[in-house]
């Protein structure tokens, strides 16, 4: 595993997830930074964590190819995320996930996911 606290691990997938959200990283490269940086493994190590294929893990971080939803689950449940719609537009994004932040009525399953991250 990674040199990094709890702290710093949950403030790095903050940040990250902040510019795949907005747009400026690809899925994949958010998936290669988190795995580089949270985890420390290569590719090999990673997909025998995630029980994929190094080539599928490959071909996700370079944004080759058509992946699946089963194969993007897979990769990111890891560091506790699963794909989901987003609007298209990072300013809405942005209000979506600000309104995440400030309603407690959130579904069962996202309340223990953020009570058990990190």
């Amino acid at each position: 595993m990674s040199a990094l606290d709890a702290g710093q691990r949950e403030a790095y997938l903050r940040e990250q997830l902040g510019l795949a959200l907005t747009g400026q990283i690809s899925e994949g490269e958010l998936l290669k930074r988190l795995r580089k940086a949270l985890t420390g493994m290569n590719q090999a190590e990673f997909a025998g964590l995630a029980k994929i294929s190094r080539r599928s893990l490959s071909d996700l971080e370079n944004d080759r190819g058509v992946a699946t939803t089963a194969l993007v689950n897979a990769a990111f449940s890891v560091f506790g995320l699963r794909l989901a719609l987003l609007p298209m537009n990072a300013d809405l994004t942005k209000v979506v996930c600000a309104d995440f932040q400030v309603h407690d009525n959130l579904p069962v399953r996202i309340k223990r996911f953020k009570s058990t991250i990190f």
